[in-house]
């Protein structure tokens, strides 16, 4: 965990960053879709379903503590309100958990060093030798973390315990962490842990605010570049085939993507036109009825005004990547708290936003409507796709669609379910978000 919140405090100050899906689905019903959708081999979560639908940081170096007494003084005056607010301090730092490693601390060979981040702030919780201790942090440099004790507590054995300064450095393969501490009692001792869990934290640069006209604005969130491990955990389930095999992706090149689906309101100030089937959810709720070849066609008039940046479709692996924001499990959260799906959405569309985001914060990356991405399908690309940026198969006759619906059950909301329908196909559970890039003069 302290290598994540190194990793965030580092990205924070030098823009680098650090990041890291499943599939399979199934579905509700308000107006059952008659599906032209092909097959991939999920199942329905219902009972009675509707056709379905279809980088790292630098070089590490020494630590060497070297706080005077008179600083020792200074921060331990500065925690002082800290120290006294040790229950709320304590119960709060076991939020937010970004990071967290085992190993030796000193000739404690089973310590446990768990690091949180809230907002900015970084904290720390230590156990070694029966003590547990609640720790401040504090950025020194590129990547190099100092954590200070504010409360010290014996859970378990006898002795007395002096509170520690702890200096780390995150290993270059953002599994290992090394450093030294030195407690108020001058005594001192070296750091040796490996990672037990991690979640990439993704760093932010500023993000896009795209005018459309009429009081209509197309926000976007930056996404930095970085890898991933695509695709399903559940390989040996033959109805996962089409998601499989997991492979790592890297994402070479930052990108903007939509914070949101595209809206009925959008949609209108681009095209002028309103084809969606719930018109009485209102402007801020997710477009649907539109196929890729419209979704081609919006993208093409956005293009034609020759702003700064070029809009297009993710590919599949971006989506994905966005969609785990640095998760490696079926969803990249609670599904109730982060989707519109058949158990909650009443047979309809629901406004954007309105349910939980992911880590990185886009909104609906699960549920509400199924996103359009450039990819055509090929069951068999994951085998032999790049490494790099793949850009999906050059033909098909299906085009990707990703992300779950309001009346899609919970498989098809796993981060690397697959859905796939010919390219002319409109469905009321069928949208899409955009990317954007820099345009290059």
């Amino acid at each position: 965990m302290k290598r994540i919140l190194i990793l965030v405090a580092i990205s924070l100050f030098l823009c680098s960053t650090a990041s890291a899906f499943q599939g399979g689905g199934g579905e509700s019903t308000k107006k059952k879709p008659a599906a032209k959708k092909k097959a991939l081999g999920t199942k329905s979560a219902n009972t009675t379903p509707p056709s379905k639908p279809p980088a790292a940081p630098g070089p590490t170096r020494t630590v060497a503590p070297t706080a005077t007494k008179e600083q020792a003084a200074d921060r331990e005056r500065q925690y002082e309100a800290i120290r006294i607010a040790g229950v709320a301090e304590h119960t709060r730092v076991e939020q937010g958990i970004v990071g967290q490693w085992s190993g030796a601390f000193g000739s404690h060979l089973d310590a446990q060093l768990t690091i949180t981040k809230d907002g900015t702030a970084i904290s720390g919780v230590l156990l070694s030798a029966g003590v547990r201790e609640i720790l401040r942090g504090e950025l020194l440099d590129d990547n190099r973390l100092m954590l200070t004790s504010i409360s010290v507590t014996r859970i378990s054995g006898t002795g007395n315990y002096s509170p520690d300064t702890i200096f780390v450095e995150l290993g270059q393969d953002g599994g290992s962490l090394k450093g030294s501490y030195r407690d108020t009692s001058n005594r001192s001792g070296t750091i040796a842990m490996t990672r037990r869990f991690v979640q990439p934290v993704q760093v932010f640069g500023p993000g896009l605010s795209i005018h459309l006209g009429n009081d209509v604005t197309l926000e976007l969130v930056r996404i930095n570049a970085g890898s991933f491990q695509m695709g399903s955990l559940s390989c040996g389930n033959i109805m996962n085939l089409s998601q499989c095999p997991r492979h790592q992706v890297t994402i070479s090149q930052w990108f903007y993507i939509g914070k949101y689906e595209v809206t009925q309101a959008q949609w209108q100030a681009v095209m002028s036109s309103k084809p969606s089937d719930f018109k009485n959810c209102g402007g801020n709720c997710p477009v649907e009825q539109v196929s890729w070849d419209d979704v081609k066609e919006f993208i093409e008039r956005l293009n034609a005004r020759r702003d700064e940046n070029t809009y297009r479709l993710p590919t599949e692996a971006e989506w994905e990547y966005a969609a785990r924001a640095g998760t490696t499990g079926d969803y990249a959260g609670n599904l109730d708290e982060m989707a519109w799906y058949y158990k909650n959405a009443r047979n309809t569309t629901h406004p954007v936003g309105t349910k939980s985001p992911n880590a990185w914060g886009l909104y609906d990356m699960h549920g509400n409507v199924f996103e359009w991405v450039r990819d055509w399908l090929s069951e068999s690309y994951y085998s032999q796709s790049p490494s790099e940026d793949p850009p999906g198969p050059g033909s098909g006759s299906y085009r990707v669609l990703r992300g779950g619906s309001w009346y899609s059950g919970e498989g098809g909301h796993r981060s690397a379910s697959r859905h796939a329908y010919p390219s002319e196909y409109r469905k009321n559970y069928l949208g899409f978000r955009v990317v954007a890039a820099v345009r290059i003069p």
